[in-house]
């Protein structure tokens, strides 16, 4: 028969214990608080980014930035709604709202089009990229949610493309005649058949 260790304690051993026992379960506890706090932090952190990003895109809707902005945020959005937390869905809701309302309302088309970061290759392949995203939403969550802003990633995109291969015809002295030019670029052909087929 064995002997149990806590009989030969005495009581000042056993109330060492006890506040040793405590000290881990504050500890523990006061964990969890700073774990909660920097996750309310971090949320708080990304909603005030997409408020200073709103106020960007409203204020510079000719920016060659808002463009490459466009990707990134779909996918974070993913990301946000796969999650399936209230929180994370309020994050997916408003990162939709400031990418169909903002980044890809802006009417102007990029400034300095065909320079770093916009040019017809980058945005031919983030083009084809959103197309993807739209045509096979990933994870959980709303899907109909997503399907709104990804469109209008990418038609945002389409057009900013659009745009950059006018320019380089006009450029090159090609544009001629309106009814000569074809109705999607070859750079937006490729793009969409690209995507279509993976």
């Amino acid at each position: 028969e064995e002997e149990d260790p806590a009989e030969d304690m005495d009581d000042e051993a056993m109330f060492s214990i006890d506040a040793l026992l405590g000290q881990a379960f504050k500890s523990r506890r006061n964990d969890i608080k700073r774990k909660k706090s920097m996750v309310r932090a971090t949320r708080d952190f990304k909603f005030r980014v997409l408020a200073l990003l709103e106020l960007y895109a409203r204020a510079q809707p000719a920016s060659p930035w808002l463009p490459g902005a466009a990707l990134p945020l779909l996918g974070a959005m993913q990301t946000a709604l796969a999650a399936g937390t209230p929180q994370a869905s309020a994050l997916a809701e408003r990162i939709g709202g400031v990418l169909t309302k903002h980044v890809c309302h802006a009417r102007d088309v990029p400034t300095r089009a065909g320079i770093e970061p916009v040019t017809v290759e980058t945005v031919a392949a983030s083009l084809s990229s959103s197309i993807r995203a739209a045509s096979r939403p990933s994870g959980g969550g709303d899907t109909k949610g997503f399907a709104k802003p990804a469109t209008a990633v990418s038609l945002y995109l389409l057009r900013v493309l659009e745009a950059l291969e006018a320019r380089a015809r006009e450029a090159k002295g090609v544009g001629g005649e309106r009814e000569t030019e074809p109705a999607a670029s070859k750079a937006a052909v490729a793009a969409y058949a690209g995507a279509l087929k993976e």
